[in-house]
């Protein structure tokens, strides 16, 4: 038995013993917890059997947790009793929080000393700069990447005699006053609601902000150190216009606010769109395997921008996995054996048809390219084309806010909003009220965190 002590989110300050593997199993098991559900779900058992399928020393099971904060909350627990999964899946908010928690063993390190070596050059950069340490170290193994599209009802759209796509909110504004004068009637009677919206801060704020170049954080969106303080809330700043612009279209009937399930990947917004009532919803390139459902014929564009500008990348979203101190080396074997097929162009193919999430790697992308796989599924293609506008060196303002405890920032401020959709305060007050308790967040993230970071990375304490 082996104790390790280390932090984790600033929670987790305690003794942890782990227990050794079962060596009479006839398969050495390799534990996977994950928040892949529904038609993700569906393609994360099939990668799963297809690896053990493959040979007969590793037994991969991978169990579902719910969703990431879920997920990282009951990882959080298991690591206190011991029973935790050999790897676990967390999304772009966690990455500064599992980096200086001194509970993963990175990514890059494991497979070095498998005789694996990774060359990031062979994945799309978005998807290395977002996992990487400041010293350039691969942290988790990327697996789920995607970015925020626009999704459209065709059916509606082609009825009101639009034939042009949306490039701006102001022309999606357009074309939800020319739907609605249409006449057209929805399945729940009445005029359509243009866009269904359950304002989650990742698709209707911070990739709009990092297309537009609007920094969401000081230190370079916090990728520079942990002093990093929040800076949507200029009064002046498009980030505030934009939430405004939000608003008046819910007071002017242009857009029906859906709040996001607490449970799954669902929300009204969502099931609002799915039932035909509305011309738009913006939400991650991975709902395609959810929009295949839609008793409807819809499409998809790039995530609108401001008129008269010119959009920069948008930024990753999806999430890691990430390997957790505790096991044999025998159980590493495996856990490197099962990264290698989950990287495999074969793999990464079959997950990007099945769910929409982009393929991770160059040579997977160019391969559906060549194989003419966008000339029949260029919906497919949109989220790959926004996160390469910035090439390998993106503008700083458009990468993956690096905060400490960011899924609660989040938190906060999709709250405060909430008081905005219902009237309750103003988006101002709003932004001074998440900005506040954000920034109390960093805080008391830094203030558990800081000697964690003098030791390991000392670049990024001031």
């Amino acid at each position: 038995m082996k104790q390790n002590k280390f932090w984790l989110a600033g929670m987790l300050a305690a003794a942890v013993t782990f227990g050794a593997a079962d060596a009479s199993a006839e398969r050495i098991k390799i534990n996977w917890w994950h928040a892949m559900s529904g038609g993700l779900g569906e393609g994360v058992d099939e990668i799963v059997k297809r690896f053990n399928e493959s040979q007969d020393k590793y037994e991969v099971v991978a169990t579902w947790k719910g969703r990431y904060r879920h997920l990282l909350t009951q990882t959080i627990a298991a690591i206190r009793a011991g029973e935790q999964p050999h790897f676990f899946q967390n999304n772009e908010t966690g990455v500064i929080t599992l980096m200086l928690s001194g509970a993963i063993v990175p990514a890059e390190d494991l497979l070095a000393e498998h005789g694996v070596t990774v060359n990031k050059s062979d994945y799309l950069s978005p998807v290395t700069l977002t996992y990487t340490d400041p010293n350039g170290k691969l942290l988790g193994m990327p697996f789920n990447s995607s970015t925020p599209i626009l999704y459209v009802n065709k059916d509606m759209h082609a009825a009101a005699g639009l034939t042009e796509m949306p490039k701006t909110y102001q022309e999606m504004e357009e074309q939800i006053r020319a739907v609605q004068a249409s006449g057209i009637e929805v399945p729940r009677g009445g005029k359509p609601c243009g866009y269904a919206f359950y304002a989650g801060m990742w698709g209707d704020l911070e990739n709009p902000m990092a297309q537009q170049k609007q920094f969401y954080a000081t230190k370079n969106n916090g990728v520079d150190g942990l002093g990093a303080r929040l800076v949507y809330d200029d009064p002046n700043g498009w980030a505030i216009k934009h939430m405004k612009r939000i608003k008046r279209w819910l007071d002017e009937g242009l857009a029906e606010f859906g709040a996001e399930s607490q449970t799954d990947w669902s929300s009204g917004g969502l099931k609002n769109f799915q039932a035909g009532n509305c011309l738009f919803h913006i939400r991650s390139t991975a709902s395609h395997a959810t929009m295949e459902g839609n008793q409807f014929n819809w499409t998809a564009a790039h995530l609108p921008y401001e008129a008269g500008t010119t959009p920069v990348n948008t930024t990753i979203g999806g999430a890691a996995l990430y390997v957790l101190k505790g096991f044999s080396e025998e159980e590493y074997a495996g856990v490197v054996e099962f990264f290698k097929s989950l990287t495999s162009v074969e793999i990464q193919k079959y997950w990007h048809k099945k769910t929409g999430y982009v393929p991770i790697t160059k040579q997977a992308y160019n391969e559906l390219k060549a194989e003419g796989y966008y000339e029949e599924h260029p919906t497919k293609e949109l989220a790959v084309i926004q996160l390469l506008r910035g090439g390998d060196n993106p503008h700083p303002a458009a990468r993956v806010p690096r905060l400490g405890n960011f899924e609660n920032v989040r938190i906060a401020l999709e709250g405060e909003l909430r008081k905005v959709w219902a009237n309750e305060q103003t988006v101002e007050q709003a932004f001074a009220n998440a900005v506040r308790r954000g920034d109390e967040i960093l805080r008391r993230f830094e203030k558990q965190n800081s000697r964690a970071a003098e030791d390991l990375y000392p670049m990024l304490v001031e």
